[in-house]
């Protein structure tokens, strides 16, 4: 991945800090609903009690995970020249992205798991917290589509730097819908739009990174093969 120096980093505009103001605002209370809703989940409830209380949890984290997608899209201008170039292992930046949503994965009863190809040196330039952003906007894209089976993460190094690539057994995504499978406010079919309480910005977002830091995503997919 690369980057172009001489593109100045800018400050928020008056639209980017109220979003940001108003995400904050509305974040606050809903962290502390879904903190007293989990606490409530830990007691002896009903059946019918239960099934609220987890209702309001699911409902609750959707909105938690709008919230933040929204922001974060609305912020991409704003910090297009901020990139941070760190030394960082390929490897360990996938593990903490796996060990962070294995609950999720766990949860739904699927695998999910890292492999490198080849062993990758242990250190490497770049912006590790955008790549770790991509990975975790993939991998969990990845876990919301796949009903059964396992979600693979793979690490593989190259002369011109890295790959990284998601694969899973979901329902595949036919090539019409590839074509917009990351534009904004898109989903890969229309019963999507209602699935998991997403929007279509997860993928969006994780395209204008990709642009950023100066590499490239694609898609391979046919139904039924994941």
């Amino acid at each position: 991945m690369t980057q172009d120096p001489s593109r100045p980093g800018g400050a928020d505009t008056p639209e980017q800090t109220f979003l940001a103001t108003a995400s904050h605002e509305i974040r606050t209370p809903l962290n502390g609903i879904l903190g007293t809703v989990s606490l409530l989940l830990e007691t002896e409830l009903t059946p019918a009690q239960r099934e609220y209380a987890e209702t309001i949890r699911l409902s609750g984290a959707r909105l938690l995970d709008l919230l933040n997608n929204v922001l974060d899209y609305a912020r991409l201008d704003a910090s297009a020249g901020e990139i941070e170039a760190e030394a960082f292992c390929p490897l360990r930046l996938c593990s903490e992205v796996v060990e962070l949503l294995s609950p999720r994965a766990h949860a739904a009863g699927l695998d999910l798991a890292v492999r490198a190809l080849s062993q990758p040196a242990p250190g490497y330039l770049g912006d590790a917290g955008r790549i770790r952003q991509i990975l975790f906007n993939l991998v969990g894209n990845a876990l919301k589509f796949t009903a059964r089976g396992a979600v693979l993460v793979e690490v593989e190094p190259r002369d011109d730097g890295l790959a990284w690539h998601v694969r899973d057994t979901g329902p595949g995504i036919a090539p019409s819908d590839q074509q917009r499978l990351f534009e904004a406010f898109r989903q890969s079919a229309g019963a999507d739009a209602y699935r998991e309480g997403g929007v279509g910005l997860g993928l969006a977002i994780v395209k204008r990174l990709v642009d950023l830091l100066g590499g490239r995503v694609e898609v391979v997919s046919a139904p039924g093969e994941g």
